[in-house]
């Protein structure tokens, strides 16, 4: 495929590591020149991002893969190989930081260009306070009649009998009280902003010279600046795990950058902290699921057994913490 939609000789194929609903290879073409092929597990993926590197690199953006072919027919598409390195949580530096919020801004500038109309809306964007609620009930929904058996599914049981539905309960009772108009009007049209939804360190390249190269794009489309900010501060990937202070930078530059009152989404993000919260409780649970297994296992990624679920609920009692957090701090705010 690589040789008819480049006209290059392939020299070598290694399979590379990281994609959880995809498989990702390098090709060699010669001593001088590689490229990625991504095998996608959903067509739809596959069509948003190639679509989504072509709109951002024909507008100048030059920190991301350059899209260089796609074949839908066999649910693959090339693109540039990126040299560097993944990056470690302790290696996550204030100059990171700024060029994480420098990238979301300059998509945010994007936004007002023609093209950027006919752009899909991000996976799971929602407009309201109630659309996320609703959202969260619709994964729960998911779970309903799996009748898993051992150790791992009796203690996922106990989690929602126990933490997760009284909590969930409690936010709804929260941002309804809280949220007020917001839970159902949804936010205006001129506060939308393009984002990759799922963004994070987790999905960069460090470069040789130190500069960061973003991948990842299936999720990108139109947003809640809010929702971006969330995930960016709560994402469960351990190469998020860095400091309170460099999350704090993060939030403070991202505000000015897309609100210059510094009003109106600091008050957004402190309302949706608690659902998504919730939200990535339930996405992190996600292996119980069959569907969700099937991709895992498309893109090749281990083991499925007890540990890894066991270990996952781990991180959902973790995530539902963070939950009641932002309650209680957004409380103290008031």
């Amino acid at each position: 495929m690589v040789s008819r939609l480049l006209g290059s000789q392939v020299a070598a194929v290694e399979k590379l590591e990281g994609g959880r609903n995809s498989r990702v290879f390098r090709v060699d073409l010669g001593p001088a020149r590689s490229v990625v092929v991504k095998a996608y597990a959903r067509l739809d993926r596959l069509r948003i991002e190639f679509s989504t590197l072509e709109f951002l690199w024909s507008h100048g953006v030059r920190i991301i893969p350059e899209p260089l072919s796609a074949n839908p027919d066999m649910g693959c598409a090339v693109y540039q190989f990126i040299a560097g390195e993944r990056i470690h949580p302790s290696e996550v530096s204030n100059g990171d930081i700024d060029a994480a919020v420098s990238f979301l801004g300059a998509l945010r500038d994007l936004g007002q260009s023609p093209d950027a109309q006919a752009l899909p809306l991000a996976s799971e964007a929602c407009w309201t306070l109630g659309e996320i609620f609703h959202s969260i009930e619709q994964r729960l929904d998911r779970f309903a009649g799996l009748l898993g058996k051992g150790e791992p599914w009796r203690q996922l049981r106990c989690f929602f009998a126990e933490d997760f539905l009284p909590e969930l309960a409690a936010v709804r009772q929260w941002s309804e009280e809280c949220g007020g108009a917001l839970w159902n009007n949804p936010i205006s049209v001129d506060r939308k902003t393009l984002s990759p939804s799922d963004f994070g360190f987790h999905n960069a390249i460090r470069q040789p010279d130190g500069a960061l190269v973003f991948l990842d794009f299936e999720h990108f489309g139109w947003d809640d600046p809010a929702k971006m900010a969330a995930d960016f501060l709560l994402h469960p990937h351990e190469s998020m795990a860095f400091g309170y202070n460099l999350k704090q930078r993060f939030l403070a530059q991202l505000l000015t950058r897309l609100d210059s009152s510094r009003s109106w989404l600091e008050e957004r993000i402190r309302l949706v902290m608690p659902l998504y919260s919730l939200k990535w409780s339930v996405i992190l649970l996600n292996e119980f699921v069959p569907t969700h297994l099937a991709r895992r296992r498309f893109a090749g990624n281990g083991n499925h057994g007890e540990e890894l679920l066991l270990a996952q609920l781990q991180k959902a009692r973790a995530m539902l913490r963070c939950s009641q957090e932002a309650r209680t701090r957004a409380c103290q705010d008031n």
